[in-house]
């Protein structure tokens, strides 16, 4: 049986809040622990709730301590160097999908003219038909000669040595000496 998808809101129900933090709270403690380990870093957590009187701290208070004064001690440089807010992290998520975007209509513009190109060659006016302005016909002509050049290369490559045909068959006519009947005999080398 799969779980129901979570929405994640505020739970208005104390008693189910209450369950959800415990739930919550050891998953995150678990899972730090072991990327501390799998990983070979340190880390540390606190976590205050209105659940418990005392924060809870992992892996101990000293330990806490130890790697906040550590982190301190680097350059101010340093420690925002990876810090990022909200608002940076959603325009840094933006920008990579908007290069993904305009990457996928590039690739997209590129296969439809490959198929206008395609299409030309069997039925030239209803092809150039869908073709309205001069970018159009620009972007044809590059994606003819990028696959002119590459069949060029193509042919122009050592690599390109077709296959030699393969050899006629040989036949063989075997007498077997008995009332002069002969078999055909069929050999390939």
């Amino acid at each position: 049986m799969t779980r129901k998808k979570v929405n994640l809101t505020y739970i208005l129900n104390n008693s189910a809040r209450r369950n959800t933090y415990k739930k919550r709270n050891l998953s995150v403690v678990k899972q730090l622990d072991e990327i501390t380990t799998l990983c070979d870093i340190e880390a540390c957590t606190v976590i205050y709730s209105d659940f418990d009187p005392q924060p809870v701290v992992w892996p101990s208070m000293d330990e806490v301590r130890r790697l906040i004064t550590k982190y301190q001690s680097f350059p101010k440089a340093d420690q925002g160097k990876r810090k990022v807010n909200q608002e940076i992290f959603t325009r840094q998520r933006l920008q990579k999908i908007q290069e993904k975007l305009r990457r996928q209509e590039r690739e997209n513009r590129h296969s439809e003219m490959t198929h206008t190109m395609f299409q030309s060659m069997m039925n030239p006016q209803h092809a150039m038909s869908g073709l309205n302005t001069e970018e159009d016909f620009k972007e044809l002509a590059t994606v003819i000669s990028q696959n002119l050049m590459e069949v060029n290369r193509m042919m122009d490559s050592s690599s390109f040595n077709p296959p030699p045909p393969p050899p006629p068959p040989q036949f063989d006519f075997e007498g077997s000496g008995v009332g002069g009947s002969q078999q055909l005999a069929w050999s390939q080398d």
